[in-house]
């Protein structure tokens, strides 16, 4: 995998890179003009980082308390667990829009990665990726992770310059790059496909 990370102000920190493209930032400790920028929980940048980091990966977040699904969210969750434990592999879950649909699935998920004895569940959100991965690693956080490691990516690749993603090298010297998405994602798809998941 190819590592990049394109630092827009060169004379913050940046060296150029081989190619003499872009700049790179690596260190141990992510400056501040640059945090925006660090990797969310349940991100595609986040388990690159964990990937890389096996001794020491990121906190995982508390969940909200203040969160309660509704009853009809429940039911659907235990609909998905019903079909999996009677050996379905595939669920539709079709709703009308804000029923709660992204509950509903993290619920059943959980209890199917719970059923299963799964690790990782490894959502592929719809687009447009700004919106639907932030919607769906905030929900898996308000809710909990029930012991699993989520991995939220979409099918659609960055825009040009929209691309960064951020995390620590295997050897813990902080930030750098991550990778370019189409290859980061065939290596999720890799990891998850030798262990057993949800």
């Amino acid at each position: 995998m190819g590592a990049r990370w394109a630092l827009r102000e060169p004379g913050r920190g940046g060296v150029l890179a081989p190619g003499g493209e872009e700049h790179l930032f690596a260190g141990r400790a992510l400056p501040e003009h640059l945090a925006p920028y660090a990797p969310g929980p349940h991100t595609l940048g986040q388990f690159l980082e964990n990937q890389l980091n096996p001794d020491d990966p990121a906190p995982i977040p508390a969940p909200a308390e203040n969160l309660e699904p509704r009853l009809n969210q429940y039911e659907a969750a235990d609909a998905i667990a019903a079909d999996a434990a009677a050996g379905g592999r595939q669920f539709l879950l079709a709703d009308e829009p804000g029923v709660g649909k992204t509950i509903s699935a993290v619920l059943g998920a959980s209890a199917v990665g719970d059923l299963r004895g799964a690790q990782r569940v490894l959502v592929v959100a719809d687009r447009p990726a700004a919106i639907t991965i932030g919607h769906w690693c905030r929900t898996i956080t308000a809710l909990g992770d029930s012991g699993l490691e989520w991995v939220v990516i979409t099918w659609e690749p960055p825009r040009k310059g929209h691309g960064a993603r951020l995390g620590r090298d295997h050897r813990g010297r902080g930030p750098c790059a991550a990778a370019h998405h189409h290859e980061a994602v065939e290596a999720v798809g890799e990891d998850l496909g030798a262990q057993h998941t949800a």
